[in-house]
């Protein structure tokens, strides 16, 4: 310990001059990075890559009545699988990500867990 006094200096009440941290552009993460939810449809090797938006609609289109997702599931078997038209609503929230079955004919489900139509489900990484 004496050693380790021997070649320390008292500094006193003298004063640095340090640099001031410079102002950054800061901003949310996903503006860098933007989220993206991976689809892995039931049965087959596809995998659908959507970058998230507020709402997106899963479903098939109906032009005639209006209805264009943005996830459309048709290219991948959606109408032979029972997907409705407009099946679910994937939203984001407060930088959650939710979804909610609208009604549709053969459900929808999370991890194999059926959900109650008209009802928010959060998505969690993973699901």
């Amino acid at each position: 310990m004496d050693d380790q006094k021997k070649h320390t200096n008292y500094l006193g009440d003298a004063k640095f001059e340090k640099p001031k941290m410079q102002p950054r552009m800061t901003g949310p993460l996903d503006a860098i990075i933007p989220w993206v939810i991976e689809f892995r449809v039931v049965g087959t090797p596809n995998i659908i890559k959507v970058r998230v938006q507020e709402e997106m609609l899963i479903g098939r289109p109906d032009p005639k009545n209006g209805i264009e997702p943005e996830i459309d599931v048709v290219p991948y078997g959606g109408h032979t699988m029972g997907v409705s038209r407009r099946h679910a609503l994937i939203r984001t929230i407060n930088n959650r990500i939710t979804i909610e079955d609208l009604k549709s004919a053969n459900g929808t489900y999370i991890n194999e867990h059926a959900l109650e139509s008209g009802k928010e489900y959060r998505i969690r990484d993973r699901d």
